[in-house]
């Protein structure tokens, strides 16, 4: 189980990698639309539209795709309108990759906290408890924080090197100049369809993929869906009724926040 001040997004029955492919959330794979802090889905999008496609091949390749994010607006608060933002958020961006992704959170300044290694010990405790090492050689970090002049801190490249890991930033890892970036690779130079909702490029290759992307209302197996909308209090049972009605659906889940 986690600790108190952990969020989880786990897969189920996921298979385990000696190789990870580790990455930063907030300006590593999604960037704002907002000026200030992210307070609902539409404030988020894509960092580039080459990012999906990116994982898809590391997830070809072997790796298992891991997430390490500084959450502290959370504040401990694990149910609160916060930590339900960023888990839209991060179910969001996982709904435009075809490629299962595990994230940790971090909600409070402790010892979970990067450049802490917190996280990583519950990755690592769960890997090893599936009998798999991980190679330290063949795996990866990227993320923004870098200590850079303008960078918020320098919390990411001490993450890497504590855990011994190669780093990377976002920008040379995804090969996006400084204009791309901007405006996360769309011709258009907008951030958002007319819907609102932050926009996503075809599928890379021979674009035979048939996962939606990019709209969080979307989803699902192509050629149906089902809408359920859950009302009541918080602590009334409405997450785990929704378990059990996709367990009974889809005969497994393949992920869940814990």
């Amino acid at each position: 189980m986690p600790e108190a001040s952990l969020i989880m997004r786990k897969i189920d029955g996921g298979a385990f990698s000696t190789k990870i492919a580790a990455f930063d959330f907030d300006g590593t794979l999604n960037r704002w639309l907002c000026s200030g802090w992210p307070s609902k889905l539409t404030d988020y999008a894509l960092f580039h539209d080459c990012v999906p496609g990116k994982l898809e091949e590391l997830h070809q390749s072997g790796y298992k795709i891991v997430i390490f994010t500084n959450q502290n607006g959370i504040r401990g608060a694990l149910d609160g309108k916060k930590a339900q933002t960023v888990k839209q958020a991060l179910d969001w961006f996982a709904g435009n990759v075809d490629a299962p992704i595990e994230a940790y959170l971090s909600t409070k300044r402790d010892h979970l906290r990067k450049p802490s290694l917190g996280m990583w010990d519950h990755l690592m405790a769960r890997t090893e408890a599936a009998g798999v090492q991980v190679d330290k050689g063949e795996s990866f970090y990227v993320g923004d924080a870098a200590g850079r002049e303008g960078d918020h801190s320098d919390d990411d490249v001490k993450f890497a090197a504590a855990i011994g890991l190669p780093f990377h930033l976002p920008e040379t890892f995804f090969n996006v100049s400084k204009a791309e970036r901007a405006h996360g690779g769309q011709t258009t130079g907008k951030g958002t369809d007319s819907l609102g909702y932050p926009l996503r490029a075809p599928p890379m290759g021979d674009g035979s993929s048939s996962r939606k992307r990019g709209r969080p209302i979307e989803g699902g197996q192509e050629g149906s869906g089902l809408l359920v909308l859950l009302c009541g209090i918080p602590g009334s049972g409405k997450s785990t009724f929704a378990l059990r009605l996709l367990t009974a659906l889809e005969g497994q889940k393949t992920e869940s926040w814990v």
